[in-house]
């Protein structure tokens, strides 16, 4: 389950150990305003998340609630995605503001007043939750394949409108050819179009070959891009062995990984692993090599 947790910097620490606990439960957790990823404006990252959860906590207090607190604008975008809160929202009272002093779509559904330990109860009330989530998916389980059935058709027109960004429009441009046996300077310019309907980051755009002898070595700086956004992007690479003149073909690959499922990622988790778990690759198709002209050296 994808949480989302709106606080107050004042209660920093419990909302910490929130997520901990709520990570340790399998939870995928967001709740770090100073970890979000650079590239949109904060409002558009906040919303962003806020319309990816699956459930929203927040922490009640006399600071999240005063006038101007950013945890109000985050409780109004959850607001405007729920117009029914049951089931979604999930208010925990910190201190002593009185339950009529909560904005009426924190009233609509039972505050939790913790008697204990306010982690401990939130992640009770959690449980709870997903437990109850579960067992609503359960019984709608054949209604849901009789619906997929009936609606094939239209799936299949949806799956190819969310279908895997690959690069277009790909040229490249000799920057320098290498002396002897160095390798060429190979630019390639390439248009990324997310057509995938959600934001992803691109952590790698690169050449590659089919031929194990010859090689295209390469960097990327990640960059963000919205659903359907278009970005320019150019690769420089060295190409390597081309002296031997070894005929093989060529393709650019595109590796990304969803926007959220990175901002939601533990601050310990190894980048490795998170990428083994989440990065997607498409590429477009193989074709044959043409040695753009090389550039005279001087």
């Amino acid at each position: 389950m994808r949480t989302f947790i709106s606080y107050a910097h004042e209660q920093r620490d419990l909302a910490e150990r929130l997520a901990l606990g709520l990570r340790n439960a399998g939870s995928r957790v967001f709740f770090d305003r100073i970890d979000l990823l650079p590239g949109i404006t904060f409002d558009d990252r906040i919303r962003n998340a806020v319309e990816r959860c699956d459930l929203f906590i927040f922490l009640v207090s006399r600071d999240s609630l005063r006038e101007g607190a950013y945890t109000l604008s985050e409780l109004r975008i959850a607001e405007k995605r729920w117009p029914q809160p049951a089931g979604k929202i999930l208010p925990v009272l910190l201190d002593d503001t009185p339950i009529e002093a909560l904005p009426a779509y924190l009233r609509a559904v039972s505050v939790l007043q913790p008697e204990g330990d306010p982690v401990a109860d939130a992640l009770n009330s959690v449980a709870r939750l997903s437990k109850e989530r579960r067992a609503g998916l359960a019984r709608w389980c054949a209604f849901a394949g009789l619906l997929l059935a009936i609606a094939a058709g239209v799936w299949g027109i949806v799956s190819s409108q969310r279908k895997q960004p690959i690069p277009k429009d790909i040229s490249l441009t000799a920057v320098k050819a290498g002396k002897k046996d160095e390798p060429s300077q190979i630019r390639f310019d390439a248009t990324v179009d997310n057509t995938s309907g959600e934001s992803i980051t691109v952590v790698e755009l690169a050449p590659q070959t089919d031929n194990p002898n010859v090689y295209l070595s390469s960097s990327t700086e990640w960059f963000e891009l919205h659903p359907g956004e278009t970005k320019r992007a150019s690769v420089e690479a060295e190409l390597h062995n081309e002296a031997k003149k070894t005929s093989f073909k060529w393709r650019m690959c595109y590796s990304f990984v969803n926007t959220l499922d990175l901002e939601m990622a533990p601050k310990d988790m190894d980048m490795d692993n998170f990428m083994s778990r989440y990065r997607k690759d498409a590429c477009n198709s193989w074709r044959e090599w043409k040695a753009p002209q090389l550039e005279a050296d001087r």
